[in-house]
This record gives C-alpha cells, sequence and structure tokens, in this order.
C-alpha cells in the first residue's frame, strides 16, 4: 500500500499542528487530552514493529517506561533513535502524534533510487 499523496496546503497544515504539538509537549502544566488519549508526552522510539513502535517515555511522570504505540499516518517514515511525543491509550499502548526534528540519520537507497531512513 503506497503512502497517501498530499497537496501542498495540506502539508503545511501538518507540519503547523505538529510544531504546536510539540510545544505543548515542552510545557510543564499540560492538561489538554484528546478523547481517551493521556497529555501529550516526549519519548524516544527504541524498536519499530511495522506500524507499531516500541517508545520509552523521557516524560517526568512515566520516564523509563516502554509503550506500544501506533504512529499517525501523516508522520514521515519513523527509525528507531527519533524523539517523538506521544499520547497513552491504556496501560502500555499509546499513539505517536508528532516528531521532533532529527540531528542525524543513516539512510539507504530505497525503490527508484529514493533515500530511506534507516537508524
Amino acid at each position: 500500500m503506497s503512502k497517501r499523496r498530499l497537496n501542498r496546503q495540506q502539508q503545511e497544515r501538518i507540519a503547523t499542528r505538529q510544531t504546536q504539538k510539540l510545544r505543548r509537549a515542552d510545557a510543564v502544566a499540560n492538561v489538554e487530552n484528546v478523547g481517551d488519549l493521556g497529555p501529550e508526552t516526549p519519548g524516544l522510539v527504541i524498536c519499530h514493529y511495522g506500524q507499531q513502535l516500541e517508545v520509552e517515555s523521557t516524560g517526568p511522570e512515566l520516564a523509563g517506561r516502554r509503550f506500544r504505540c501506533h504512529q499517525r499516518s501523516n508522520l514521515p517514515p519513523l527509525v528507531s533513535g527519533d524523539r517523538v511525543v506521544w499520547q497513552a491509550n491504556g496501560d502500555a499502548s499509546g499513539v505517536v502524534v508528532a516528531l521532533t526534528p532529527r540531528h542525524n540519520v543513516f539512510y539507504r537507497p530505497g525503490f527508484g533510487g529514493v533515500l530511506k531512513p534507516v537508524a
């Protein structure tokens, strides 16, 4: 299944929403909850299992705990070592909602010569 193509306006809207989520995750007093999801919390991607990710929480209240998270479809491909913003969806699950800027990344050539992130 190929990734859907977004027009420029949709890409800009997604980018602004992700920066807003990053700002909210950096705030100490985060009281916003969306539906059944918990507050936005920073985390680190430990392992990648297809559409599911193993995320270690780096937030103050859940530091060191690992959660099995799904990623939103509007995010770029995530790899191990990425710093993300996620929301808890129960005891051991959650949803990744934003990606923080990467400092370094390893790429490999994919189908058609397009570079794909590896780690």
